[in-house]
């Protein structure tokens, strides 16, 4: 199914404007669509079938020409067209052998702040052959995000099978907190592939920079030497805070010591770590 929304210069869609539909391979028709204009629905929405009648087409990474299908979706106002294209391929899969995919989606950061987008992360999702480890490209992956925006909600992979779009913030301060950012693609074979990540929308007020530590206190309180019938370890937490009293997102290196007056026997493990336990 082939789904286009349209609509206006203020991102305003537009109800009930007649769309066409044309297929071409090499610039020959192919294929066929159930029908081959539309109107668009109360919310911009103009969908058709497209239907391969029995015919592939696909591309060969090997060449610089594009071999698979060209979809393109037009609007036309006053003699003026208004277009826009999508690419995929048709597999005979008696006659090609299709790889499964290595699909994964990855950030350039774990963390954004509510700014209104001065601040972004970089979000990259790659498709490769799990067989070969080659980049596949012009395949088209999805993105959706449970807040935040994302510059493009789908994008064609490029010759490093690479997908790259922007995630940031829409400036209201109710979207600080954890985003959950998912790709998605549709092996024509073998289903969807899906990754994930998740980003902090931050606080304008954090600065992420480490001003004071904080060390609450431990349960238990206290502790019996080894051997004492007790419990002879406590867990000891150390916070990090910015100068505004946020705790700080990213990793801190806190090192812990002991003292003064220290018993016997005493020591900490995991000495540096966030994570310490305190042995009598």
């Amino acid at each position: 199914r082939i789904d286009v929304v349209l609509k206006d210069s203020t991102g305003e869609v537009l109800p009930n404007k007649l769309i066409e539909f044309a297929a071409t391979v090499g610039g020959e028709s192919f294929g066929k669509f159930n029908i081959n204009s539309t109107y668009t629905n109360a919310d911009g929405l103009a969908s058709v079938d497209f239907l391969d009648k029995d015919q592939s087409a696909y591309d060969n990474a090997a060449t610089p020409t594009y071999e698979g299908v060209t979809v393109e979706a037009k609007h036309v106002v006053n003699s003026q067209d208004f277009s826009i294209t999508i690419r995929f391929n048709v597999f005979d899969t008696s006659a090609v052998q299709l790889w499964p995919y290595q699909f994964n989606l990855s950030s350039n950061t774990s963390s954004i702040k509510v700014d209104d987008g001065i601040t972004s992360a970089d979000l990259s999702a790659k498709i490769s052959s799990r067989q070969y480890g080659q980049a596949i490209k012009d395949l088209e992956v999805y993105f959706e995000s449970t807040n935040g925006r994302l510059s493009e909600l789908s994008k064609f992979t490029d010759t490093l099978g690479i997908a790259l779009v922007d995630f940031s913030d829409t400036g209201d301060p109710g979207e600080a907190g954890v985003s959950t950012i998912v790709a998605r693609y549709q092996h024509p074979v073998f289903g969807t592939l899906i990754d994930s990540v998740q980003i902090t929308i931050l606080d304008t007020s954090y600065s992420g920079t480490p001003a004071y530590v904080e060390i609450p206190s431990s349960y238990p309180g206290e502790i019996m030497v080894v051997g004492g019938g007790g419990l002879e370890s406590t867990q000891l937490c150390a916070r990090v805070y910015d100068e505004n009293g946020v705790l700080v997102n990213e990793p801190v290196s806190v090192t812990f010591t002991l003292g003064p007056n220290i018993p016997a026997g005493a020591n900490i493990n995991n000495a540096g770590i966030s994570d310490s336990a305190f042995t009598a």
